[in-house]
């Protein structure tokens, strides 16, 4: 969704250059998006992306997991981008998990607190942890979004904000939903429990409308 809202807001501000990250964004640098034009190292993109910005005319776009973040991106990425004043947009995929190196939890995984304290199981817990926010505001970053990665309509806003602001600086998006896998992985055995006592369990199931769809492949295009 992320990745499709950005092919979106370059159709009204024309093309950016991205840098691109370690991690599983990293495989939106193939078909049908094309959303990353370098790939240094983990947590590199905004430095990579420092680069290239002289010779660019327009903003540059750094993408980033929050394992990226922590684990380069905020000392060699942010605390440089904001000494050497970068007019850069930064988009951070929060997770709440290193996925690039197997899910391994870090300081903004949901704590389990937070997971045991939540009567919706099903939710996403990622905007329970607040420690990427707070570290970013911390640092001296003052413009900030927080937006969730399946909220298309406002992703594309937030991108087109960012790209169009007169605020001169680093521009800081998170975008912030939960990692499918793990969340699978967090809720498959409480549903498990459920279906054991005997309780209802509602699944979701995909599928194609045929009175909707007229074949077009505009789905396809957009986002795969």
């Amino acid at each position: 969704p992320v990745f499709s809202a950005l092919k979106l807001v370059q159709q009204d501000i024309g093309k950016v250059h991205i840098a691109a990250d370690i991690g599983c964004h990293a495989f939106a640098t193939f078909e049908p998006f094309s959303s990353g034009h370098s790939i240094l190292g983990y947590g590199m993109s905004l430095a990579s992306g420092a680069g290239v910005a002289p010779m660019m005319q327009g903003r540059t776009l750094a993408i980033m997991g929050d394992g990226g973040f922590w684990h380069n991106g905020l000392i060699t990425g942010v605390q440089s981008a904001l000494f050497n004043n970068s007019d850069a947009v930064l988009l951070i995929f929060k997770n709440g998990y290193t996925s690039a190196t197997g899910t391994q939890e870090i300081i903004s995984t949901p704590d389990d607190d937070a997971r045991a304290a939540s009567a919706d199981k099903l939710a996403s817990l990622t905007d329970t942890n607040q420690t990427i926010e707070t570290t970013l505001k911390g640092l001296g970053v003052q413009w900030m979004r927080t937006v969730h990665t399946y909220r298309v309509k406002d992703m594309r806003a937030t991108l087109h904000e960012a790209f169009t602001s007169p605020f001169n600086g680093l521009k800081v998006i998170v975008a912030e939903g939960e990692c499918q896998l793990e969340r699978q992985r967090r809720i498959k055995p409480w549903l498990a429990g459920l279906l054991r006592r005997g309780e209802r369990v509602m699944r979701v199931k995909y599928g194609v409308d045929e009175d909707v769809c007229n074949g077009d492949h505009a789905c396809i295009r957009l986002s795969g």
